[in-house]
């Protein structure tokens, strides 16, 4: 039996699905992998930038305040990327993941802090 031209439209329209799911995947995994270069080389960019510039008790604030770096560069990212003005691909997925990681990092600096400052306390 001759295959009709309607069930070739059909491996076609299959085939055209195939190689966009296949395209959508790839698209994901190069977006994951901006992300996590991202997060971290925001983290390693912090911690070499902290190690010159933090002063003797360890903070490094914004001049003449004490706000930290880390909350600036996290707020000013997350909210660059929520404005989106950088576009809904790669680059602002980037964005928003340095963002995250700058205050993934205040936190977890404060939170060791005031658990050390507890224990100190206490002991």
């Amino acid at each position: 039996m001759l295959p009709t031209m309607a069930s070739k439209n059909q491996q076609i329209t299959r085939l055209r699905n195939q190689i966009k799911r296949a395209r959508d995947s790839d698209g994901e995994r190069i977006n994951d992998a901006v992300e996590a270069g991202a997060a971290l080389a925001t983290g390693a960019a912090i911690g070499a930038l902290r190690g010159k510039f933090a002063d003797e008790a360890g903070e490094w604030n914004v001049k003449g305040t004490k706000i930290p770096i880390e909350l600036v560069i996290g707020v000013g990212a997350l909210g660059l990327s929520l404005t989106r003005i950088t576009g809904d691909g790669m680059a602002n997925s980037g964005i928003l993941s340095m963002g995250t990681s700058a205050l993934a990092i205040l936190t977890a600096r404060k939170t060791e802090a005031a658990v050390l400052e507890d224990a100190a306390a206490e002991g």
